[in-house]
């Protein structure tokens, strides 16, 4: 019976163990472009870009012993968020998962799956359309996990009008 237990104790706290991420994000980029699975012309300048700019691509190398995926969720602050989704796109309006607006004209804008495979060093990278002036202002990225658990620091950056 004891033998039992112990048997239990280590199964089931070797599966809360396994419950924290074992994903890991090596290396993050928000670029201009992405050229042979890399971040060619990375955002400088304090990240801010203009509405000049058609796209926008947040690229990370992940480290996983398994195959999964991630999440790149995209948050628009701003003017207009509210009514932004009247102008997207059939796809952005799939990936769209809440037209809710929190305090501060937070808006959760898009949320994009990323397939990811078990590699020390898996390439992957998400785009997010952002040449109108409905999408002029603050702009966040979160990566997570299949559970929701952030990989990463929030990333930020503005989008500005040129016009």
């Amino acid at each position: 019976m004891k033998r039992c237990i112990l048997l239990l104790i280590l199964f089931f706290g070797f599966s809360s163990v396994c419950a924290a991420s074992d994903i890991s994000i090596l290396e993050w980029r928000l670029c201009y472009q992405i050229d042979d699975r890399e971040c060619s012309f990375p955002v400088t300048d304090g990240l801010v870009v203009n509405d000049e700019i058609k796209k926008i691509f947040f690229w990370v190398k992940v480290k996983s012993p398994r195959d999964g995926f991630i999440r790149h969720v995209y948050s628009f602050y701003g003017k207009g968020a509210k009514s932004a989704s009247s102008s997207w796109s059939e796809e952005e309006r799939e990936l769209h998962v809440s037209e809710e607006a929190i305090d501060t004209d937070e808006f959760l804008n898009a949320v994009i799956k990323l397939k990811i495979l078990k590699s020390e060093g898996f390439r992957t990278w998400s785009a997010k359309k952002i040449g109108e002036s409905l999408h002029c202002g603050k702009w966040t990225v979160d990566v997570t996990d299949e559970n929701g658990e952030k990989l990463i620091p929030t990333v930020g950056f503005d989008v500005v009008s040129k016009r």
